[in-house]
């Protein structure tokens, strides 16, 4: 608490913080990461769960292992996007839950009230083409991302709202594993994940990988198409046979 203060008095007065200035991390991520092909149905969020202490979360590793040792989460909700409260802002501890996600959450299990606590989003993101894509991770206190399995960007510590920057670049397009890990201790909080400088789109985000098309639902699919138009052609064959045989007699009587 007492860092985050003079953190945030070292920011009004101008003083550049050493994470605001860091470079963007570069990060690649490689096909064999990649969960599936990216999904033809959209996607509905990212699956969240809250868990809140009655002692103060110090940093990532050991908020984990608070969890680790808990017997569930005090809540869980649907994260159609990243961006709690709102896109980069905070929220004060003793706020409830439900006001905290507001329009970004729903399918909140149960109501509470923030505080010490650690907030877990995983579930699986859409990229639509390879290429390189910048991520940005700002978070109060400290957060990380990963996607594909790989730490995209480690933002841990407790501090005030802070910024850092990632350019991933995707070797091929797909579903990839997306995981955020926030915790908070004491005063305000909140954690905004953005792609390409806009917020992660709802109908990116997948609680699960969506189950594909079975290969013999679609075979069957396909048979049944060919049986329907062979037994049209065999139907038109008749007809024709018919009119044309039915015309020859005509003529000949």
């Amino acid at each position: 608490m007492i860092t985050k203060l003079l953190l945030a008095s070292a920011l009004s007065c101008g003083v550049l913080l050493a994470t605001a200035i860091r470079p963007a991390l570069a990060v690649t991520i490689d096909t064999s990461q990649s969960a599936g092909p990216v999904p033809t149905s959209p996607g509905t969020g990212l699956i969240a769960s809250y868990y809140k202490f009655s002692q103060s979360v110090t940093g990532l590793a050991q908020g984990d292992g608070l969890v680790a040792a808990a017997s569930g989460p005090t809540a869980t909700f649907t994260a159609l996007t990243v961006c709690f409260p709102s896109c980069n802002s905070t929220e004060n501890d003793g706020s409830s839950l439900s006001s905290y996600i507001s329009t970004n959450g729903t399918n909140l299990s149960s109501d509470s009230t923030l505080g010490d606590a650690v907030t877990l989003y995983n579930g699986f993101i859409a990229i639509a083409s390879a290429g390189v894509y910048t991520f940005d991770l700002n978070s109060d206190d400290g957060s990380d991302l990963s996607i594909g399995g790989t730490l995209i960007i480690n933002n841990d510590g407790q501090h005030a709202l802070t910024d850092l920057q990632a350019s991933v670049t995707f070797q091929s397009a797909g579903l990839y594993a997306i995981s955020v890990d926030h915790f908070e201790n004491g005063g305000v909080t909140g954690v905004t994940v953005e792609e390409n400088g806009a917020a992660l789109a709802t109908s990116d985000l997948y609680g699960s990988v969506p189950a594909p098309e079975p290969a013999s639902m679609a075979i069957l699919g396909s048979s049944l198409f060919g049986l329907g138009l062979a037994r049209r052609r065999r139907a038109c064959r008749k007809t024709l046979h018919s009119e044309d045989g039915g015309t020859r007699h005509g003529a000949t009587l």
